[in-house]
């Protein structure tokens, strides 16, 4: 008769018991523990030795989020995918490391003039993204000043610069410094910048929006504007531009990510965004989810299965009114030659790449942000069938029904009167009966 699993694992554990207590020295206070751990589907029996499988394969815990050289390998060894995409957003740093380990502003954005003013670091808003890191928005409605009033000082939002100008020659010139040297290219498929275009009432998500700019490359982005107005209920379905503590307005996309992340926090008992989602909300949880612990892991790839399956919906209509930004984005070879005349007539270094002869050391991203022109394209909704419609409408039809009754009753009359004189001609019987009787009158 065969032995079940039950045996064989017994087997091997009396086993390796035997061969530990031949190669290692007794220890005292020994203790065993049997666990199940349900990514793996197996048994795991850990004592004072390790833990193992009832393989005696060597187990690695990762319930304390803490990985080893060993663990990051077997990790990578596991995808599925040439280009490890399916790993990607596994190793995120939480806001902490953000704080401690992000480039500084003053470090990361070298140079900065819009509409041919200077402008600095000071002029950004800071906010952290799911997968792009710290970045870093200029002229955002976010924004916080000092002001001082009635000899106080007093924070506010900043006040939401416009421009008049159009065509290359004004705009937004920013130069980066992305120090390639601190990548982590396990990490890392893309050198360069992410940058979005977007209304300074919003705040994007790199990961679904926006182009991406490299070293070596000076990028011009020309943009226009389009006005969206769609048409509420009952006609159509679209939500007003309502604020709340952490978005100034509505957006279909940042709809839709809230909805998913407190289904994490509802399911899940942790977070997974770490941008503005949700982040002064009483019901947020305080721990971040993370992969490596068995059961947040699953719970995470769960919801959203269930959300890409439409398990749960999402009521997040397009906003009523939405202004978006085409861009056009070029590129072209840059003039280091340029570029180091104005950093030695300045005498102020505006690039690291201008100290360096060589290229596979360039960390600078430098690009142009312009409009193209001052007009825009509006689309606007309105309801096919309104009230007014409908009246006019009736008000037509019931007018054109009873002049169409009133004509055909007074030809109906007219008709009938014509037949009763053509049926009954008493007129011309008289005269008839009269020239007859003069005739006999006077032929007597």
């Amino acid at each position: 008769m065969d032995d079940t699993p039950e045996d064989d694992y017994k087997n091997h554990l009396d086993t390796a018991v035997e061969e530990i207590r031949d190669e290692w020295p007794r220890r005292d206070n020994y203790s065993e523990e049997l666990s199940f751990n349900p990514l793996c589907r197996l048994e795991v029996v850990c004592d004072n030795f390790g833990c193992f499988d009832y393989r005696l394969n060597v187990f690695q815990k990762w319930e304390e989020g803490h990985l080893g050289k060993e663990q990051v390998e077997e990790v990578f060894q596991k995808s599925e995918t040439p280009d490890f995409s399916d790993l990607l957003g596994l190793f995120s740093p939480t806001i902490d490391d953000l704080d401690n380990f992000s480039i500084p502003a003053k470090d990361f954005i070298k140079t900065c003039s819009y509409d041919r003013r200077a402008c600095s670091h000071k002029n950004f808003y800071s906010w952290p993204s799911d997968q792009y890191g710290r970045c870093y928005t200029y002229n955002s409605a976010y924004r916080r000043v000092t002001v001082k009033e009635n000899g106080k000082e007093k924070i506010v939002f900043a006040k939401v610069k416009k421009t008049s100008s159009t065509g290359p020659v004004g705009g937004l010139r920013v130069t980066l410094n992305i120090q390639t040297s601190e990548y982590l290219s396990l990490l890392s498929s893309e050198v360069g910048a992410r940058v979005i275009v977007h209304s300074p009432y919003h705040i994007p998500f790199p990961e679904d929006e926006g182009f991406n700019v490299s070293p070596e490359y000076s990028v011009s982005v020309g943009v226009t504007r389009k006005e969206l107005k769609r048409v509420g209920k009952p006609h159509g379905n679209c939500a007003p531009n309502t604020n709340n503590s952490d978005f100034m307005q509505y957006a279909s996309l940042r709809c839709r990510k809230e909805c998913v992340e407190r289904e994490y926090w509802r399911q899940c008992k942790c977070y997974v965004s770490k941008n503005h989602i949700g982040m002064h909300a009483e019901d947020r949880p305080e721990d971040q989810c993370s992969p490596f612990k068995v059961e947040q892991k699953v719970c995470m790839d769960m919801v959203m299965f269930s959300y890409q399956q439409r398990r749960f919906t999402c009521n997040c209509p397009p906003a009523c009114q939405q202004t978006l930004y085409m861009t056009q984005v070029t590129s072209g070879q840059e003039n280091r030659l340029f570029y180091t005349i104005v950093q030695n007539m300045k005498q102020e270094a505006i690039a690291d790449d201008l100290c360096s002869n060589s290229s596979s050391n360039n960390a600078t991203v430098r690009f142009h942000v312009y409009m193209d022109t001052l007009s825009y394209e509006t689309i606007e909704e309105s309801p096919a069938y309104t009230f007014d419609t409908l009246i006019c409408n009736f008000g037509g039809n019931l007018g054109l029904f009873l002049g169409m009754s009133i004509v055909t009753i007074v030809e109906l009359i007219e008709f009938l009167a014509d037949l009763l004189l053509l049926l009954f001609p008493w007129n011309r019987r008289r005269q008839y009966a009269s020239e007859a009787f003069k005739t006999i009158f006077l032929g007597e």
